[in-house]
């Protein structure tokens, strides 16, 4: 389904074997006089009869052609290893977090992502201002330069939602906000804050004039955008527009903002809470897990309802949906993990989650808070953990700059998580276990389905031995033979193994 990017709707698909029902609802809002007339965008279903990998390949196509990725993302993204960073969790606030800068990096991150700095937070006050109990603009500023000293991007949190009904912003500027029938502004349908207007220009020139003043104040490298959706009608009567098209201002308003700090700092970047396609072709990053998904998927595993093949499935069918080169940023815990649903803490499980996303994927990683514990310095153990899995992400490029591709290889144990990253001719497998118990799993690696230019399916990589970066140890591989050629494992609760493949082409 295709609607030119637009989010003013919903729709629902159901089956029961025999029958699909689509249900399809348009939400788009307007008025209705005597003789009204309400017209929507195309919308355009396409039904396909086979696979779902033949849908999603339809659907890739489909988006490339009508809703491409953003084509300027510099190269450095695709190495990011992210590190969210609350500013309270740090005594002493900006400094705190200064000073603990190059042990973070010598963990293995290399771009901070800061929480709200300024006066409000979530439900800003005074964007502009440093909240006076994390430190100054000044001790902000030392941040971000010992980051940079550090070879360390640091992107700002934005929130584009609201502001905080105490803001004086909202009396000095009721052009920015969204407003009833009757022109009274109205607070934000999901977290309370005086909802913006995404639209107004005044507001987007606002947003574009706070952008200019953090990169050229602070010199930091972009954004992380929060709750970039969640938009509702504007009724405010004076508006020469449908109410609904307030909600579409969020892509005009983030690619103003792109384009106006690209033309100050060129590589600097946007990365999306909100995922989905739409924001692929806006955003150079988007974030692929929900706040509490991660968890929710941990919470089945231990009750042994789902397993690690269900987790893959998942990550394989959205890197098959969505156009070549989309970068995701993956998690396992972030801040709402704790503040919208729980946290079970750093248990092995846990780790080897993460260890799928620093492997294959653009990893995220959040630094602590001080109500929600465990945190990372708790335990020495947690962070030697990550740090042992950067290690032999920077020892193998692939790891970090190749392509990750999971249909390619198949395994036959649920509980083991199997991938590759392929750089050129290169080729690194990745097999993780989230089982708490021994677990025996023959490999498959499929040389037909394209990924592999210029291979045969007679033409299989070899692998003669994979490296434990936790355990820090060797393990010897046994290559089957004959047309039918894979890779026996037998791996250890929640072991992770990577080794780098001799490539017959």
């Amino acid at each position: 389904m295709d609607t030119a990017g637009q989010v003013a709707y919903l729709s629902y698909l159901s089956g029961d074997g025999q029958r699909i029902t689509l249900l399809h609802y348009d939400l788009r809002a307007e008025r209705l006089g005597e003789r009204s007339t309400v017209q929507s965008d195309t919308h355009r279903v396409r039904v396909t009869f086979g696979s779902l990998a033949d849908g999603l390949s339809y659907y890739r196509q489909m988006l490339s052609k009508d809703m491409p990725l953003e084509d300027s993302t510099p190269r450095w993204t695709r190495e990011m290893t992210l590190l969210e960073v609350l500013p309270s969790y740090f005594p002493g606030g900006f400094r705190g977090l200064t000073r603990k800068l190059p042990y973070y990096r010598e963990i293995g991150f290399n771009t901070i992502y800061l929480m709200p700095h300024w006066v409000g937070g979530y439900s800003p006050i005074d964007p502009f201002a440093a909240e006076p109990s994390y430190g100054t603009a000044e001790d902000l500023r030392e941040m971000v330069r010992v980051a940079h000293s550090l070879g360390m991007r640091v992107l700002f949190d934005m929130v584009i939602h609201g502001f905080g009904p105490k803001s004086p912003i909202v009396r000095q500027h009721p052009e920015f906000f969204q407003k009833d029938e009757h022109g009274l502004l109205v607070p934000h349908h999901v977290w309370g804050s005086m909802a913006t207007h995404p639209a107004s220009p005044a507001y987007q020139q606002y947003m574009v004039d706070l952008a200019l003043h953090d990169i050229r104040t602070y010199g930091i490298d972009g954004y992380r955008v929060d709750a970039n959706n969640f938009r509702m009608p504007n009724w405010d009567p004076t508006l020469p527009y449908p109410p609904w098209q307030s909600a579409a201002g969020t892509r005009q308003l983030l690619s103003r903002i792109y384009q106006a700090i690209r033309a100050v700092k060129p590589d600097a970047v946007l990365l999306s809470e909100i995922f989905g396609p739409v924001w692929h072709s806006i955003c150079n990053l988007v974030h692929d897990n929900t706040a509490m998904g991660p968890q929710f998927i941990l919470e089945k595993m231990e009750q042994r309802e789902v397993t690690a093949a269900h987790y893959k499935a998942h990550l394989a069918n959205e890197l098959a949906a969505l156009p070549k080169g989309a970068n995701r940023v993956y998690f396992a815990r972030n801040h709402d993990t704790s503040w919208f649903y729980r946290f079970n803490g750093y248990t092995p499980r846990f780790l080897a989650m993460d260890a799928i996303h620093i492997l294959l994927g653009i990893p995220e990683v959040f630094a602590g808070e001080p109500k929600n514990k465990p945190n990372p310095d708790d335990d020495p153990a947690v962070f030697a953990y990550y740090r042992k899995l950067f290690r032999v992400r920077k020892e193998l490029p692939e790891l970090a700059a190749g392509a990750t591709l999971l249909d390619e290889v198949e395994c036959d144990n649920p509980w083991v998580f199997t991938g590759l990253r392929r750089l050129n001719a290169r080729l690194v497998l990745v097999a993780i276990s989230l089982s708490d118990r021994e677990e025996n799993a023959s490999l498959a690696l499929h040389m037909d389905r394209g990924a592999f230019p210029g291979a045969r399916e007679t033409q299989r990589p070899v692998i003669l031995r994979m490296l434990d970066p936790v355990r820090e140890e060797v393990v010897g591989v046994q290559n089957a033979g004959g047309a039918s050629a894979g890779i026996m494992l037998t791996l250890k609760p929640f072991q992770v193994l990577v080794g780098r493949m001799q490539s017959p082409w």
